[in-house]
């Protein structure tokens, strides 16, 4: 999952157990993490980062227990 909400985007994904990308731009780029549920994947700034970002993801996922707060 790509957003660029932590509470629309970010912690959805996260709960559903997915990869949660961050796009830090437009009006919520100010947004801040407030705890490890709402931790994005990783955060990317552009097009050219974000394919760079999913190519590493794809090659090393995160451990599944770092995808849900649930767990």
């Amino acid at each position: 999952m790509v957003g660029d909400r932590i509470d629309n985007d970010i912690v959805p994904a996260k709960t559903l157990g997915m990869i949660a990308i961050r796009l830090v731009s437009g009006r919520h780029a100010n947004q801040q993490a407030r705890s490890g549920y709402e931790q994005p994947d990783a955060d990317v700034h552009d097009a050219r980062e974000l394919e760079q970002t999913i190519r590493q993801l794809v090659a090393r996922p995160p451990k599944a227990s770092a995808n849900s707060y649930l767990e």
